[in-house]
């Protein structure tokens, strides 16, 4: 049910037992009322991987150290990113009824990582793939599985970026790119406060193209196409359309 302040003030008590009322806004989300007037925030959830209920006590409803709507919603939200990205966010939960610190790091960078790529990339970018494989292959190896999010610093970025341009300036672009998009994604779903992108310029100049392959350039390479079957087909696509290769390939 749309859940607000006047509503929420105004849930009858029942005479006995409890109900129970969901939150329109955060799945999983719900406010227990009880016979003796207890008003209680509990979040179900599942963990990916493991399709079991589980049942988890917020704590109380009500201003601090208790929890209003608002801190309700936030932590529901942080938990069920970290139950997203397959881990138990019991072992994160506060002791019942403390109130929640928006700055606390309880999420870590793979975690945040799943969400931004499920929620966001897979959603809105056709290139989602690319953001997968640095995602997976190159930021979250470097900094760890358990590396909590809200510790990562400018200079931790920094770091990273050099290792990725020994290999390539242009990926390191890339890579500060997805990160910098990641965090602000993350800062707008109110799981991070700050992101530690900011003010780092690109590793590497943008080495524009000042040339096009020739005539002949382009037949030499159509003769070589021919001799590779299938992938050849992809080549010829890509030469003639301007596609990525990962958008040939999907056709």
């Amino acid at each position: 049910m749309p859940l607000d302040v006047h509503t929420i003030d105004r849930l009858p008590i029942p005479a006995k037992g409890r109900t129970e009322h969901r939150d329109d806004k955060v799945p999983g989300l719900i406010l227990r009322v009880s016979s003796t007037g207890r008003k209680t925030w509990y979040l179900w959830y599942s963990v990916k991987g493991d399709r079991t209920r589980r049942r988890m006590r917020l704590g109380p409803y009500g201003p601090a150290p208790a929890f209003p709507l608002s801190d309700a919603r936030t932590k529901a939200r942080r938990m069920l990113t970290i139950a997203e990205a397959g881990q138990d966010p019991e072992i994160y939960n506060k002791p019942q009824g403390a109130a929640p610190d928006p700055d606390a790091p309880l999420v870590t960078l793979k975690a945040i990582a799943h969400a931004y790529l499920e929620r966001h990339a897979k959603v809105k970018k056709k290139s989602w793939k690319e953001d997968q494989r640095r995602l997976v292959k190159v930021i979250i190896p470097f900094f760890g599985d358990d590396k909590f999010a809200e510790e990562i610093r400018r200079r931790d970025v920094i770091r990273l970026l050099d290792d990725v341009a020994i290999r390539g300036g242009t990926e390191a672009n890339l890579t500060l790119a997805v990160l910098r998009k990641m965090f602000n994604w993350a800062i707008g779903r109110d799981l991070l406060a700050i992101n530690p992108c900011q003010q780092i310029p690109r590793p590497c100049a943008t080495v524009q193209r000042d040339r096009v392959l020739s005539d002949d350039e382009i037949r030499a390479a159509w003769a070589a196409f021919n001799k590779l079957g299938l992938q050849g087909c992809v080549f010829k696509m890509m030469l003639v359309t301007a596609q990525r290769g990962q958008e040939v390939k999907a056709m």
